[in-house]
């Protein structure tokens, strides 16, 4: 949900912005009820601050992001926004857990561009190569996604490694594809991987919040 997005991605915010984010966190159902100023106020941020805030999230200003945070909160299952606690019953942790991996699929599903997805399978459709790069968590998913292509029946390659997908990049032209993997978006080494496939020809499918780095490298955002 819009929530955990906020969390993930609260180390690539400017300090001021994440001040933001701790307020929107410690208290969503009253930020939802509350103008800009008193947003603001709270935050000890100015109204621009927060207006780049909703905006490092995608959001075209304060009215969009209020918006989809009441939707987030008002779909969210009891316990979802709940943080599990050292006295939680096993019950109650099942439910906080289910709820907040059940949430977060909702809120996937909800914020999918539909265009996104359908120029991303094109390029992948029509692609003479296929490559996959992660680092850290996100070289898991691009091992794992690149096993599921396998499975299909599609041959590709990933690379978690910086200086292998540097060269693997370099060597990319037009009709080959990159699917860059990154939570936060801000990985030095991804950006310029990202930058040698574009500088080729290759389209580069990006998964990354939006307003980061390597966002700005996409041929398609995710």
């Amino acid at each position: 949900m819009l929530l955990d997005s906020i969390r993930t991605q609260l180390d690539t915010f400017s300090k001021s912005e994440k001040k933001v984010a701790l307020a929107v966190l410690s208290q969503p159902n009253l930020v939802v009820n509350e103008n800009i100023s008193a947003l603001a106020k709270n935050a000890q941020v100015s109204e621009p601050t927060v207006v780049r805030f909703c905006r490092s999230l995608g959001y075209d200003g304060w009215q969009e992001f209020k918006l989809k945070l009441a939707q987030s909160i008002a779909l969210a299952l009891p316990g979802a926004n709940e943080q599990p606690a050292q006295d939680d019953l096993a019950s109650d942790l099942v439910n906080k857990i289910c709820s907040r991996s059940i949430n977060t699929l909702l809120d996937l599903r909800n914020n999918l561009n539909p265009d996104a997805i359908q120029r991303a399978l094109d390029i992948l459709r029509l692609a003479n190569k296929i490559e996959f790069y992660g680092q850290g968590t996100s070289g898991i998913v691009a091992f794992d996604a690149q096993h599921k292509f396998f499975r299909s029946g599609v041959p590709t390659v990933a690379y978690a490694d910086p200086a292998i997908h540097a060269i693997a990049a370099a060597l990319l032209r037009p009709n080959d594809a990159v699917v860059a993997i990154s939570q936060r978006g801000n990985n030095p080494a991804l950006v310029r991987s990202a930058k040698l496939a574009r500088k080729g020809g290759a389209d580069v499918i990006v998964l990354a919040p939006s307003g980061t780095p390597l966002a700005d490298m996409a041929s398609v955002l995710i």
